[in-house]
């Protein structure tokens, strides 16, 4: 038995080998990869370029010296316009091709808003992030369960604030600034004053990660670990 075993082995290695000595085959396989690479490259150019000229959009309506509360309401409005009817349309409905099931691009949430609250948060930070403000997703605890709502948290000279976009919302302290998750959090009571009308009462920011590394039990954990001894805990996050 252990015989048949290394001739299987012997033949197949024998045939692996033949086709890796094929000219044609490498040939293939390097065009292949140039092709993927190629497709890659255009779409993060062309994705590059939609969320620049949002940007130069946004600076053009408000003045060259537009604050940076400003552009940051501002970007979560222009999101909001862009996205909920598109997420009225698409927002159910299905879409299994490779493109939008595998690849995911962030052309994909701006096209269609499919990925509910999370599509209106991913092209938020995307839009923030061409602007040159530093941003995060923050998955907020929603009946007790991470990431049942999405925000996005924008990092300004004061700290970070957040912002909604799936409702066009965002949060003003008593002293008119944008409040931070945290400022929210610690005062619901006041700030729920400020929801819309068709706002989702259980949306209380109570808790926030902004990390997902409990999604796959054990290797994600696991993984976390190495990464916070390698990079430091921040960096890794």
């Amino acid at each position: 038995m252990n015989n048949q075993k290394i001739n299987y082995f012997r033949k197949g290695k024998k045939f692996l080998g033949r086709i890796f000595r094929n000219l044609y085959f490498l040939i293939f396989l390097v065009g292949f990869l140039f092709a993927t690479l190629l497709y890659f490259r255009v779409e993060s150019n062309y994705e590059a370029e939609l969320f620049n000229n949002i940007v130069e959009n946004i600076r053009a309506d408000s003045g060259s010296a537009i604050s940076e509360d400003s552009f940051a309401v501002r970007s979560m409005h222009i999101t909001h316009e862009m996205l909920a009817n598109r997420s009225k349309i698409f927002g159910s409905v299905p879409f299994k091709d490779f493109k939008a099931g595998v690849i995911q691009p962030l052309t994909f949430d701006l096209a269609t808003a499919n990925g509910a609250c999370g599509s209106f948060s991913i092209v938020l930070a995307r839009i923030l992030a061409a602007g040159n403000m530093k941003a995060r997703i923050a998955q907020m605890e929603v009946d007790g369960v991470y990431g049942g709502h999405m925000v996005v948290e924008g990092k300004t000279s004061r700290g970070w604030v957040v912002m909604d976009p799936t409702f066009d919302l965002y949060f003003l302290r008593p002293d008119g600034k944008l409040a931070s998750f945290a400022d929210v959090s610690a005062d619901w009571n006041y700030y729920k004053q400020q929801v819309p009308a068709d706002y989702k009462p259980e949306y209380k920011y109570s808790a926030v990660r902004y990390t997902n590394w409990n999604k796959i039990p054990i290797m994600f954990p696991a993984t976390k670990k190495v990464l916070d001894l390698v990079l430091g805990t921040k960096k890794a996050d």
